[in-house]
């Protein structure tokens, strides 16, 4: 009972239960969303690329900027549904867009 009796008195030494609610709320936090383009630049576009466990050649494909057929077609992959994790792959190379 003595524990009770200390938190009571605790409280209301905080604040006067008579003194409006704003005070125990704090402010609105305003908040900035952005978006991360996960796309390497052409002119810095590696020349091999090892796939990652659980990755596709698509997603390898859109990463880079690439189409994933033609991904396939240079690296003479006959199946690009099915790639293992660890294979190496070529990129091809980067073609710079005019007045780049």
């Amino acid at each position: 009972m003595g524990a009770a009796i200390g938190l009571a008195v605790f409280a209301g030494a905080c604040g006067a239960a008579d003194e409006p609610a704003s005070r125990d709320t704090l402010p609105p936090i305003n908040t900035t969303t952005t978006t991360t383009s996960t796309t390497i630049p052409p002119t810095t576009r590696p020349r091999t690329y090892e796939i990652q466990p659980g990755e596709s050649l698509s997603a390898v494909a859109e990463r880079f900027d690439l189409n994933y057929l033609e991904l396939a077609r240079f690296n003479k992959i006959k199946n690009p549904d099915n790639i293992d994790a660890g294979t190496m792959i070529k990129l091809p190379p980067a073609t710079v867009p005019p007045g780049g």
